[in-house]
């Protein structure tokens, strides 16, 4: 069963403690050694939410097999040993590879650690910091990969929790149907992520013959987009059911260190993004007008960090890369640019202009509120 809608200020849900291993494997269908489904986790120091995401994902209930496959990047906290627990308890599902050493700050990317474990014909993605909800997420998975032969990735909303406010609200959702097949485009020219990813369910086939840079290129400083918009490039399968939870601003997650990165470490990922955006012109099937959209998002998101950070550097260099890739400014950007005081004056009208459109937003919200309350003249 779906988790329906919570209402602000209800703790965020957890998955329930899994069944035995005999009892989930049960009303397993066909053979056991062959698993429909391979079930991927990356993690590293995530020692107090590893057990959500396990659970999240023992919780399936299903009529075919699945596997677990746990990437652990030689965490210094219990991450391991928690998984360690948890896969004496399930052996039969439960696969584990731990790494000695990190390999991400030796420039690999966990994934080229895990794809040649995969025995499923579809694969499932949730990192180690977020988690499942609902034991139908790989059943309703499945069925829509199934019923749409030719889409190779499925995709659903999330409960967004940020770790460091204590909120929780729905996130990533669209008023559509489930089973609605959404263009490639909607993830290729949006403005952040699209999707989840605890919500990436794909042909294993297919996600195996993404590009050599996806899983070995040093300088990639995330995937989750690349997956929209490779394996969405047939289109994306959405289920509008809320099947996971996606914590945000976990210390030392992606978010958490770009807003400790130095200026200059902000400078050379914003030219390896654009730069691997680019090679999806490669693909006839994605618009170029999409991909176009995205690098001008792109700039705009990381000279909104040069305005958080007050850095007329960064503002500048940001800016610079973006012409390497026809994403030019407007003539007030550019004025923002000639010395320090233009870029304070700058930040200044950014300020006013933000705080306009939330008084705006404030405003129509007390009225739509006021338009409901019930009349009690007369």
């Amino acid at each position: 069963m779906a988790i329906e809608h919570l209402q602000p200020g209800n703790l965020v849900p957890k998955p329930p403690e899994p069944r035995p291993e005999s009892e989930i494997m049960a009303g397993w269908k066909g053979d056991r050694n062959k698993p429909l489904v391979s079930i991927l986790c990356i993690t590293y120091n995530h020692a107090p939410y590893i057990a959500d995401a396990l659970n999240g994902f023992l919780i399936q209930e299903t009529d075919f097999p699945f596997e677990i496959i746990v990437h652990d990047d030689a965490s210094a906290d219990e991450t391991q040993r928690i998984i360690e627990q948890y896969q004496q308890r399930y052996p039969n599902l439960i696969t584990t590879v731990f790494q000695t050493e990190n390999q991400y700050s030796k420039g690999s990317r966990p994934t080229q650690f895990v794809k040649d474990l995969c025995r499923g014909i579809y694969s499932a993605l949730c990192e180690g910091d977020d988690y499942w909800l609902s034991p139908d997420k790989l059943s309703k998975q499945v069925f829509l990969l199934e019923t749409n032969k030719d889409v190779h990735l499925s995709v659903h909303p999330a409960y967004l929790f940020d770790v460091s406010k204590g909120k929780f609200a729905p996130k990533f959702e669209h008023d559509l149907v489930s089973g609605s097949v959404l263009p490639v485009s909607d993830a290729v020219s949006a403005s952040s992520q699209f999707a989840p990813t605890a919500s990436y369910f794909f042909r294993t086939k297919e996600f195996l013959s993404m590009p050599e840079w996806f899983f070995n290129a040093q300088d990639l400083p995330f995937g989750d987009y690349f997956i929209e918009a490779l394996l969405g490039r047939h289109g994306i399968i959405y289920a509008h059911d809320i099947f996971s939870v996606y914590r945000r601003n976990v210390p030392g997650s992606y978010t958490h260190r770009t807003a400790q990165s130095s200026d200059n470490y902000l400078i050379s990922r914003i030219g390896s993004v654009l730069r691997y955006t680019s090679k999806l012109e490669d693909y006839e099937c994605i618009s170029s007008i999409s991909i176009q959209k995205r690098k001008v998002n792109i700039v705009k998101d990381y000279q909104g960090m040069a305005l958080a950070r007050r850095s007329l550097y960064l503002y500048r260099a940001v800016s610079a890369e973006g012409e390497r890739y026809a994403v030019r400014n407007a003539v007030v950007e550019n004025i923002a640019m000639k010395s320090e005081v233009s870029f304070r004056c700058y930040r200044f009208y950014r300020f006013l202009k933000a705080t306009s459109s939330k008084l705006k937003s404030f405003i129509w919200m007390l009225k739509k509120r006021f338009s409901r309350s019930p009349n009690f003249s007369g």
